[in-house]
């Protein structure tokens, strides 16, 4: 075990499992020399504890990338197979959960839950996503029209009557 923990690092490249951030190799008993079985079954037990990445936006962007530099670094199918494998990265959580509360989970840290700091937060995080100044504008214009005098409860159609919730007056 000492000896893929040390090249764990290298092996990550090749095998996503080895991560540090996917196993723990202190969880096992430290072992300079090993049997050819009791190899086979700590790969078999690091293979058991493994976990994809879960299915966020924040994950298909990575494998996204991934697959585009891959498909555009290796052009033959056989230097695709020996390209290194996707190990995700991850780099924390914000959410918004509405009501103006916000929960961040930031990685090496701590989770936060509430707060005007973790909302400034994510209203930060949010403006800077716009893909336009345009939007970004129109981002901060409505969250301060929302503020000042709240949200619009009711929308004039076409025919010029009202409709308050469900209900036309």
């Amino acid at each position: 075990t000492d000896w893929l923990e040390r090249e764990a690092p290298k092996l990550s490249t090749v095998f996503p499992q080895l991560a540090s951030s996917k196993y723990d190799f202190s969880q096992k008993p430290r072992q300079t020399q090993m049997t050819k079985e009791q190899f086979v079954k700590l790969l078999a037990d690091i293979d058991a504890a493994y976990r994809a990445p879960a299915p966020t936006a924040q994950n298909a962007k990575q494998a996204g990338r991934y697959l585009a530099q891959t498909f555009n670094a290796f052009p033959s199918v056989e230097e695709k197979r020996r390209a290194p494998a996707f190990v995700n990265q991850t780099r924390g959580a914000l959410v918004y959960l509405g009501h103006g509360q916000a929960a961040a989970d930031i990685e090496g840290w701590r989770t936060f839950l509430g707060g005007a700091a973790t909302l400034l937060l994510w209203k930060a995080a949010y403006l800077q996503m716009q893909l336009t100044l345009h939007n970004a504008v129109a981002c901060l214009g409505g969250w301060l029209r929302t503020s000042l005098v709240g949200r619009a409860v009711c929308r004039e159609h076409l025919d010029g009557e009202t409709v308050y919730g469900d209900r036309r007056k």
